[in-house]
């Protein structure tokens, strides 16, 4: 899928199952927010998404606030708390 057909969406709850759903929709070219607690959002804005998966190790590009506000403009949310 190209960029541009993908819905923006936000992850509200960047823990273990957030940052997974997160980062393999990031992976697969979605535009993705990830939201949570600052030291961890703080370390996924400096150095992006470590997945560490079954068949690949990567950093994945996505964005990471710990304001709620940051999903105001995405089409999908996903809950993972």
């Amino acid at each position: 899928m190209e960029e541009s057909s993908w819905p923006r969406i936000a992850v509200l709850g960047a823990g273990a199952v957030g940052c997974y759903f997160g980062g393999m929709l990031a992976r697969a070219g979605a535009p993705v927010t990830l939201i949570g607690h600052p030291p961890h959002i703080a370390a996924i804005a400096s150095h992006g998404l470590f997945f560490d998966g079954l068949h690949f190790q990567q950093y994945v590009s996505v964005s990471a606030s710990t304001e709620v506000s940051a999903a105001a403009d995405a089409e999908i949310v996903l809950f993972c708390v």
